[in-house]
């Protein structure tokens, strides 16, 4: 029974309600202010992140603050540290590295060795001279005389003509291709070959047509599809063996292949070299092509390549000795990058990147095809000195520009053309880089005492041999070798390592959120379910 005077127990309500009415506000936390709130709360109260403990209890407005800046400062450097390391695991995944061991010279392939002499027209096959001041030729005359205009001169005349014969150019390129044995010899490893044309393989270059020492026979070089197509397949060198016995990812076969193209030499010491004897034959040559000089070019490149301007060179003077010497270059490529992109990586594996003519992927094999295939889709023809089938039309002089346009534009990165090309290094590649000596010989003076005796016939006037020697410098490389500046394992624990050192977190951190927030929410649920029932 309540009298008048009993006290009056006053609800929680009733109190919150006289706060409000004397003015006494008291916030709420704010995890009453969240969806969820409750069960952030919790999980902040038992994990074992770094920090987060601090926002699950009451604190007074300052602490609070104090917690708030902490933890941007240690989100805005977790943030920026891992958007540097995601970056760098992106964006420069491989690393050049030198290779712990060191490469035998006898273990790669000699490099092949390009030799164009400045006799490219005979007066007494063309009189290039004489036909510069004819004014009536036939078809074919016409066709010789601009050829020998832009290997001569490199330049173009106003004649009109879109595309040259092949008939045409068979005529100019076999006449010296065939004069081989009267051009060069060959001393190899101190042994004179004594049918080396036998092994030298016929190849074109801006300098018109060129013979080619050591490199692989044209079977091996180019694709089966397409080699018997070839415009100059009749004058091609073919292997007998059907068994491969170089390739450039793989190296050669066996440790003791010595007697099988691509040459190479048998250790160190002296006369592990080659010595070419070249013949200029300036009784029968024409002043007026190249501009007077006597000499040759010689370019050094791998034997799966053909010879380009971008490979390295030198000119060769007559009544010259001339030492080159060779230094190589291989880079190799961790087999474990294979599984990744090659625009990551930064190169093509030998199988990744097939091309129309050749066996073999390199780099400069590839922009010769770009370049070939940019001009026949431009201009509807080709160089002559490019890979081409005999159906293939070469372009003359009215086509000059275009042609030379069309390429140009192929080697811009900033053109659709290059992106088109997709030219990466090779990830197993040899390049050579070469140092040279010149040393003033009068041939002509040993030639009447007997030089050269046995090897060509006749005596020679001055400023008509040379001789050139190719040599390592070094008996011993060491390899540089992409790879991964992070595999994906380092990247991980570069991660965890940030995660740690800013929030504490672990692997076991990802399982408290997954049970607080997925397993302990449907236990909640469960339990709610049970006690309805019951």
């Amino acid at each position: 029974m309540k009298g008048e005077n009993s006290l009056q127990l006053e609800t929680p309500e009733s109190l919150l309600n006289d706060g409000q009415h004397h003015g006494r506000n008291v916030p709420l936390p704010w995890w009453e202010h969240v969806p969820g709130g409750t069960k952030i709360k919790d999980y902040f109260a038992s994990t074992s992140l770094h920090g987060l403990k601090y926002f699950s209890e009451p604190s007074r407005l300052v602490e609070r603050f104090y917690w708030i800046i902490a933890m941007v400062v240690v989100y805005v450097g977790l943030i920026s540290s891992l958007y540097d390391q995601s970056k760098l695991f992106l964006n420069s995944p491989v690393l050049m590295s030198l290779d712990s061991s060191t490469t035998p010279v006898w273990d790669i392939p000699f490099p092949a060795v390009t030799i164009c002499s400045e006799n490219q027209v005979r007066p007494s096959f063309f009189n290039y001279s004489d036909y510069k001041t004819r004014t009536n030729m036939t078809k074919r005359e016409l066709e010789v005389f601009e050829y020998l205009t832009m290997v001569c001169d490199y330049n173009a005349t106003e004649s009109g003509l879109n595309f040259f014969s092949t008939k045409a150019l068979d005529e100019v390129h076999y006449d010296i291709w065939d004069r081989c044995s009267d051009t060069l010899a060959l001393v190899w490893l101190n042994n004179y070959v004594p049918d080396v044309c036998s092994m030298i393989q016929p190849v074109l270059t801006p300098s018109g047509a060129c013979h080619t020492f050591n490199s692989l026979p044209g079977n091996r070089l180019f694709r089966e599809s397409i080699f018997s197509s070839l415009h100059n397949y009749g004058r091609q060198v073919e292997s007998i063996d059907d068994d491969i016995i170089w390739s450039p990812d793989r190296g050669y076969r066996g440790k003791k292949v010595f007697n099988s193209t691509p040459w190479r030499i048998r250790g160190g010491g002296s006369g592990q070299d080659a010595t070419f004897m070249l013949n200029l034959n300036v009784i029968d040559f024409d002043d007026t092509c190249f501009f007077g000089s006597h000499g040759f070019e010689v370019i050094l490149h791998s034997p799966a390549e053909l010879p380009t301007p971008s490979h390295p060179s030198t000119y060769v003077h007559a009544d010259r000795a001339t030492t080159i010497k060779i230094v190589p270059e291989i880079k190799t490529t961790k087999e474990e990058l294979r599984r990744w992109d090659p625009k990551l990586r930064g190169c093509f594996f030998d199988d990744e990147r097939p091309l129309q003519y050749f066996q073999y992927y390199t780099e400069k094999n590839c922009d010769l095809e770009c370049e070939s295939n940019a001009s026949l889709s431009r201009c509807g023809c080709v160089p002559f000195y490019h890979p081409r089938t005999r159906d293939t039309p070469v372009c003359g002089p009215e086509k000059y520009d275009c042609c030379f346009e069309s390429i140009a534009e192929s080697i811009d990165p900033d053109s659709p053309s290059f992106q088109n090309c997709n030219c990466l290094p090779a990830c197993f590649e040899i390049e050579y880089r070469i140092s040279v000596a010149n040393f003033q010989r009068n041939f002509s003076t040993a030639t009447a005492k007997g030089f050269q005796s046995g090897i060509f016939s006749g005596n020679f006037p001055e400023n008509n041999f040379a001789l050139v020697t190719v040599q390592y410098q070094t008996q011993k490389v060491i390899a540089q070798m992409r790879v991964a500046v992070f595999s994906f394992t380092d990247f991980i624990a570069n991660i965890g390592g940030l995660l740690g050192l800013f929030l504490g977190f672990s692997f076991l951190s990802l399982f408290e959120i997954i049970y607080f927030f997925v397993l302990k929410y449907y236990k909640k649920r469960s339990n709610k379910r049970t006690d309805t029932d019951n």
